[in-house]
């Protein structure tokens, strides 16, 4: 329930996975009855994501308080008195409220409601200034001949005799009034704002309604404003009154309506966490019993974990538990003490996963021979491993929903599991170290046995490892109890600067923020901050400094952040003009054309896949919102100017499914989902106002509104489309290029676990041989909490691996875009493509077990101990070298569509012959040793296999010689 706790994308980013596993452990999912009711048919029919929120309890409430809102920003618009007050823009009250319903705890809608009405102010403030400077450089003498001119329409029409007001307001919105000067000042005010904005979307995503608030309110201004001869500052009143309206109800539902802290939904989505990591216990368990019923099933007993959500989701908890003011056992710091522990242990659980380092497309013999009796071995350590998993969720959960009762008896169920767990790991330890045990005598020297001992070792460590992780967990939780004793308490807020920190992350999902993707994948980090210019040294004086300083922005207007900001000027510029020209204005006002200029903004894309994905999600949400908001108009309303009881009870219904969707659905649907509420919005609101308002501009009723906003759409949507293409960038590549960067930084973290086997736990350095400032406030931070016994360069790894696996989620999910531009030039490969993504997840696998491994070594040999063992050849300078060029050489293959040599890189053969034997049993360290060699014989199968799928998609150039008999005899020794 990641997001509707506190999403990791709080900008409009759906709660989907988060509500799919609200309440019910995923370990404690009942096998299925032999028959199901019709319900239960119904919920196993429907996306996890809609049959998760429907039998979720907790789940409901959000809904239920979102639906709320939802409807009290309807209501007030019913009543003459505020509809009077909130003015003609009343309805943005509606659309804010389905834009930001109040899904999340108090703290965060505080701090999102603030961003949202902070860019609805600053747009407003670069309006007043435009209107201020344009009516400075306005000509008097035309202004004289225009009010001359409606002096003489007045005289000429007995209408305006009657009511000269009407004629000086038609004369307005007719462009009599308009000024070229005046006009020029808006357009350069226009530019500056949506360049401002566009950076602000492109740069901070989880930013979005500040940039989306903060560009309706200079699109507002810049677009009336030339049209009035006088300064008219509060043309934003009625739009900041909707929405303060909205920002009200929306405070008011989530302290008296299942009122929830930041505390409470960390502690939560910790507990879900957890909950998840007993599910992947059990499906260790689940190949064991395959592999003893059904060995031919073992491969299809599961699938490796993803631990992103998990990360991101508690990242986002933990930070903005420190913002809250609390009544609990436990204060914002008391969570997020829980937060590395828990971070550990999601990292290691994937090693039990791992059971087959080599990656075979099926078991061997060998490995099946080893599994029974490794399942005996080591089946009451993961079972207390799974029991200690269980108090610590229970513990939590009974800290968080009995606040008030002090100590639990959970609290004595934790320190027996806790207890228990010691001892498992202790005896487990011994199993290791007899030298008759199935782990140190194989059978005989055999490849086939020497592999199913890497695996068997592999999980032996990785194991011990997450039951550490685990048993650090507990001590944790228990030291909180010992501290926090007595019962809840009054705790005031702590930190401020993370939650500033989350929301300005530029983490975001593959569509970035409403569809955008504005990263920059070409370089990691760790290679940008070596970087140096390979044709010029730094400048030296005054003018090579103003010189590189205009180079560095010529280059940033080829980046993608620059060609998104660059397009967004462009494009507000271009849908702009036709308000301003005299033939046009008073056709763009009177038909609400400033709509197709916000929508062509916000349809605007980097990548022409995501673009014309997100042209389908939102003509098709916009189609739907048609459709509901014609219903609840013409249901509550007849044919009449609007009913309030029936137009009440219309919209309480049919709102209900729009805030389902919109609180519930996956983020690739956000786009669509937010148009259709939009739109739902802007029928039911522009009906009724018409029909209980005065204005000038009548937007008519139902149907006349409904068919002039799905035009309004599709003109914006054509606008961007033209934009698109110049220039155009293709999201095919995009996919390409980002699996290079990922290779890249694979190879990277490759580095780093090599160089603290070598070197020991010692900070990251830069070129100065200082540490880097980030890892060593990394690692300050981790010693300061010292939660549990881990290296130093443990915390700062495990954010670095999470990390890429935040990319490769990213990768696979843009890839799932790129057949969406279609095949004109040839069928896209992406079978290809997915094969690179799954090989990469493998390999990261094995570098999570590799860095699970020394991290373990440090306490029992240390890494220097295992450099002068037998199998130092792994730490060879020149094998090192090897394995490092190899990334390179296959990142720079996919990055420039380069070909390759056809020859492998690492048979399987010397992939084995690196692992070795599985050790004398000497201690331990010879167990992390041979789990850290199997985990590097997996990172080279891996690198073999990117290569082979590198040569497909890019090329093979073949010797000028037959070289393929020394190849294969290269292989064999």
């Amino acid at each position: 329930m990641a997001s509707l706790e506190a999403p990791a994308s709080p900008t409009l980013s759906a709660p989907s996975e988060k509500l799919a596993h609200c309440d019910k452990p995923a370990a404690a999912t009942a096998a299925a009855a032999p028959q199901r009711s019709i319900v239960a048919s119904i919920l196993a029919a429907l996306p996890a994501w809609v049959s998760g929120p429907l039998q979720s309890s907790r789940a409901w409430k959000v809904l239920l308080r979102s639906w709320i809102a939802v409807f009290t920003s309807f209501v007030i618009l019913l009543p003459d008195a505020s509809l009077r007050t909130m003015g003609t823009t009343s309805f943005f009250a509606l659309i804010t409220s389905l834009f930001l319903p109040p899904y999340f705890p108090l703290q965060l809608t505080i701090f999102l409601l603030a961003t949202l009405m902070l860019g609805l102010l600053a747009g407003w403030g670069l309006g007043l200034a435009a209107m201020r400077a344009a009516n400075a450089v306005r000509d008097p003498a035309l202004l004289q001949a225009a009010a001359a001119q409606v002096q003489a329409s007045i005289q000429a029409t007995p209408a305006f005799q009657v009511n000269p007001a009407l004629a000086k307001t038609s004369a307005i919105f007719a462009g009599v009034f308009l000024d070229v000067r005046a006009t020029a000042v808006y357009g350069v005010f226009l530019a500056l704002g949506a360049f401002v904005f566009g950076l602000v979307r492109a740069y901070a995503p989880k930013l979005l309604f500040l940039s989306i608030f903060g560009t309706i309110a200079i699109d507002i201004f810049c677009s009336i404003g030339p049209l009035f001869p006088t300064a008219r500052y509060t043309l934003l009143n009625s739009t900041a009154l909707s929405i303060a309206a909205y920002m009200g109800i929306a405070l008011v539902t989530t302290v008296l309506v299942f009122p929830e802290s930041m505390s409470h939904a960390a502690l939560a989505a910790l507990a879900e966490q957890l909950a998840r990591v007993e599910a992947l216990m059990a499906l260790s368990d689940s190949v064991f019993a395959a592999a003893a019923s059904a060995p031919d099933a073992i491969a299809g007993t599961g699938s490796k974990p993803d631990p992103r959500a998990a990360f991101k989701a508690l990242r986002a908890h933990v930070i903005t538990a420190q913002q809250r003011l609390l009544a609990r056992r436990w204060n914002g710091d008391d969570v997020r003490a829980l937060e590395e522990p828990t971070v550990a242990l999601i990292t290691r659980v994937g090693c039990l996963l791992n059971l087959d380092p080599l990656a075979s497309t099926s078991p061997s013999p060998a490995l099946l021979a080893v599994l029974p009796a490794l399942d005996a071995a080591t089946r009451p350590l993961r079972r207390a491993t799974a029991t200690a998993l269980a108090a610590v969720r229970v513990e939590l959960l009974s800290v968080n929903t009995t606040r008030w009762r002090g100590r639990s008896a959970g609290s004595t169920v934790l320190d027996g599991a806790a207890e228990q767990l010691r001892s498992a790991i202790g005896a487990f330890q011994v199993i290791l170290l007899v030298p008759s045990t199935f782990l140190l005598n194989p059978v005989d020297g055999n490849s086939g046995n020497e592999a199913a001992l890497l695996a068997a070792h592999g999980f032996s460590a990785g194991l011990l490892a997450v039951a550490d992780a685990a048993l650090a967990l507990a001590t944790a939780v228990q030291a909180l109890n010992t501290k926090r004793p007595v019962k809840a308490r009054l705790w005031a807020p702590t930190h401020m600067r993370g939650l500033w920190k989350l929301l300005r992350a530029r983490e975001s999902g593959p569509d970035g923020a409403f569809g955008e993707d504005v990263r920059t994948p070409e370089a990691t980090p760790e290679a940008e901050s070596f970087r140096r210019d390979p044709d010029s040294r730094p400048p030296s004086n005054a003018v090579q400094r103003v010189m590189h300083g205009i180079y560095a922005v010529y280059k940033w207007t080829g980046s993608a952040e620059g060609v998104f900001t660059l397009k967004y000027v462009v494009i507000s510029l271009a849908m702009w003009l036709p308000a301003v020209f005299r033939r046009t204005a008073h056709f763009y006002y009177v038909e609400k054309g400033i709509w197709a200029l916000i929508m062509a903004q916000m349809t605007l894309n980097i990548y022409a896949a995501d673009q014309i994905y997100n042209y389908i999600t939102r003509l098709g949400g916009t189609f739907v919102g048609l459709g509901l908001g014609l219903i609840a108009w013409y249901a509550g309303n007849g044919t009449g100017n609007g009913n309030p009881y029936g137009a009440a009870a219309a919209v309480g219904v049919t709102s209900f499914p729009l805030v389902f969707l919109r609180v519930v659905s996956p983020e690739r649907y956000l786009a669509g989902n937010v148009m259709c509420c939009a739109t739902f919005a802007l029928v039911v609101g522009y009906s009724w106002i018409d029909g209980h308002s005065v204005q000038f501009a009548s937007p008519g009723i139902g149907w006349s509104v409904a068919w002039k906003r799905w035009a309004l759409v599709v003109v914006g949507s054509a606008a961007s489309f033209v934009l698109m293409m110049f220039p155009a960038r293709s999201g095919r590549k995009a996919v390409r290029r980002r699996n290079a960067a990922a290779i890249t930084a694979l190879g990277d973290v490759y580095a780093s676990l090599v160089s603290v086997w070598i070197g020991g736990s010692a900070p990251p350095a830069n070129s100065d041989g200082k540490p880097a400032p980030a890892d060593a406030e990394r690692t300050r931070t981790a010693a300061a909490a010292d939660t549990s016994a881990c290296p130093m360069w443990g915390p700062p790894f495990r954010a670095r691996l999470l990390a890429l696996a935040a990319d490769l989620n990213a990768i696979g999910e843009l890839a799932a875009l790129a057949p969406w531009e279609g095949g004109l030039r040839g069928r896209w490969p992406a079978a290809e493509y997915q094969r690179l993504a799954d090989v990469q997840a493998d390999m990261l696998a094995g570098l999570a077990q590799l860095g699970t491994a020394l991290s373990q070594l440090e306490d029992e040999a240390g890494g220097r101990a295992l450099a002068e063992g037998s199998d130092a050849r792994v730490l060879d300078p020149a094998f090192i070298a090897d394995v490092l060029a190899s990334f390179a050489l296959v990142s720079q293959a996919l990055y420039t569509g380069a070909p390759l040599r056809p020859a492998r890189l690492f048979s399987p053969d010397a992939s084995l012959a690196v692992g070795g034997a599985a050790g004398n049993g000497a201690s331990l360290a010879d167990v992390y040793r041979t789990s850290a060699l199997g985990a590097v014989a997996q990172v080279l199968q891996g690198l073999d296999e990117l290569h082979a799928v590198a040569t497909d998609l890019c090329g093979a150039v073949p010797f000028p010689f037959p070289v393929a008999g020394w190849l294969g005899a290269r292989a064999a020794v």
